[in-house]
Order: structure tokens, then C-alpha cells, then sequence
């Protein structure tokens, strides 16, 4: 909560006005947002994990280090968990089978049916998963541009996605450093309120080569903006090992007292730093 709200205060003012800003300040505000909505969100779900677990009951896990995947079908195992084994299990199949008996086993368009199962039911399911967040075209579009990293990585890779992602990392990757941008940029859709909004800040991004050029962009600001994704993907990568090397220890012992109790001690002062207290989380509007 409190790492997300701080990041809020950089990442609102670029979004309400894309025009004002550089594509520099908008490609970092997208960096911004997709660790954002991940603190905000993740922050939320391990409160009621929590909670639940007060009251003896064992909710499931909803995320387990997203950012750290290798490519986007590991990802979206990773992220939103539940709502992504739902999708997987009442929809996406359901479409599969579906399209596999129109088919019968023959090519479409060059392609091997099950590609072409595969993509008709990926993109039917990222795009609904986009309208569940809301009736607005921005969620379509950045549903449809889930749906399409899928399928070019199912294709790109041959249909060897499930049995090569099946062991999960937490340590930094290379293949996760490039993937970070790309989903970051795509959440410009799933944050911007309305497509022109949108549309502004991938401009803005799209000029970050001719200001170059122009003088307009400097060095060090392409510096930052090569440099942020590895750096900020490495604390995270860095935090996480440490958190679960921290809740292996069993019993518990006083390296765990000790990481919990500066835990709460960090965040109850830097929640005092602001001047008030946050409205409400992401997704409660969804």
C-alpha cells in the first residue's frame, strides 16, 4: 500500500495529461504504473489472505512474483492467479473444445489446428478478461494486446510453452528484462482513460529516438530508461528471495521477529509522510 501510493503520486499526473509531458516522463510513468497496480493490488489480496487466515481459513495464492516470468504465458500464470485459472477453466477451454470439433483436426490458413485453436481461444479469452475490468474500449484493446503477446509467444515458440515454463524462477532473467517493457507499455491502455489518452502517451514514447537525434532527449535520460527496468526487476528479484527465505525458517525464530516487526516499523512511518490517507484500492472499482 504505502510503495503504491507513493509511486501513485508520480504516475497520476502524466496519465490525467499525456500532452504535457515528454515521451521520456510517460514511458517512466508506465514503469511506474505496472509496479503500481501490482503493490496495490498484491498489497490487497495479502490483506485478505491475512484476515482469512485469522479466521482459519487457507485462501490460495494470487500472485507469485509476475514480474519475474521469463515470457507472457509464464506471466499470466503468475499474475492474478485465481481470476486467470478461472478464465482457463470455464471459458478458454470451453472455446477450445469447441473450435477443435468445427475443425477436425485440418489446417486453417497454413497453420496447425492446434495453433489455431489456441489463438481463437486465447484471444477470446484475454479480450473478455479485459471487458470484465470494465465497458471501455481501453480494457478491450489492452485485453486483445494480452491475447496477442500470448499467441505470438505460442507461436514463436512451437507450442513448447507449458513443459518449459513448468519450473519457476525468482531470480532475475534476461528474457525478464525485456519483458517488463513491453508489459508496462501495455498497461498504458488498461490505465489511460479514454483510447486518444492512450494514443498520446505511445506517441509520446514512439518520438524518444528523433528527440534523440533533435537534442531534445538526453543521454542520461535514455541511460535511465535502459537502466530502470534491470535495476527496479532486481530489487524486486532481491526482496522476494529474501521474504521467502524468511518464511522458510521453521519455527519461527528472531531473523523473522526481526523482519516483520521493520517491516511494520518502515511502513508506519512512511505512511505518517502522507498528507492523507489513500481513497480506496485499484481494483475495488472492479
Amino acid at each position: 500500500m504505502v510503495l503504491a501510493d507513493f509511486l501513485a503520486t508520480l504516475v497520476e499526473p502524466v496519465f490525467a495529461g499525456p500532452a504535457e509531458y515528454t515521451g521520456y516522463h510517460c514511458l517512466i510513468a508506465a514503469y511506474g504504473y505496472a509496479f503500481q497496480v501490482f503493490f496495490d493490488f498484491s498489497g490487497y489480496c495479502d490483506i485478505a489472505l491475512g484476515a482469512a487466515a485469522l479466521l482459519g481459513y487457507r485462501l490460495p495464492e494470487n500472485f507469485d512474483a509476475p514480474y519475474l516470468s521469463r515470457n507472457p504465458s509464464e506471466f499470466w500464470r503468475r499474475w492474478h492467479i485465481t481470476l486467470s485459472n478461472w478464465f482457463r477453466d470455464y471459458v478458454f477451454l470451453k472455446v477450445c473444445f469447441v473450435v477443435s470439433r468445427r475443425l477436425g483436426g485440418e489446417r486453417f490458413f497454413g497453420l496447425r489446428s492446434d495453433h489455431v485453436v489456441y489463438t481463437v481461444g486465447t484471444m477470446v479469452v484475454m479480450t473478455l478478461c479485459g471487458l470484465w475490468h470494465g465497458a471501455n474500449w481501453t480494457f478491450v484493446v489492452w485485453g486483445a494486446v494480452q491475447g496477442l503477446l500470448l499467441v505470438g509467444h505460442r507461436l514463436w515458440s512451437g507450442g513448447r510453452v507449458i513443459a518449459a515454463d513448468r519450473a519457476r524462477s525468482y531470480r532475475l532473467s534476461l528474457r525478464a528484462v525485456l519483458l517488463f517493457p513491453v508489459l508496462s507499455v501495455g498497461y498504458i491502455f488498461f490505465r489511460a482513460t479514454s483510447l486518444s489518452s492512450a494514443g498520446q502517451m505511445l506517441a509520446n514514447i514512439a518520438r524518444i529516438p528523433a528527440g534523440l537525434r533533435a537534442g531534445e532527449v538526453s543521454i542520461r535520460e535514455i541511460v535511465v530508461l535502459l537502466l530502470a527496468p534491470p535495476i527496479l526487476l532486481l530489487a524486486y528479484s532481491w526482496a522476494v528471495q529474501l521474504w521467502r527465505r524468511c518464511e522458510s525458517f521453521a519455527p519461527r525464530n528472531w531473523m523473522q521477529d526481526l523482519a516483520y516487526g521493520g517491516a511494520l516499523a518502515l511502513t508506519l512511518v512512511l505512511l505518517s509522510a502522507f498528507s492523507s490517507p489513500p481513497a480506496r484500492f485499484i481494483y475495488f472499482q472492479f
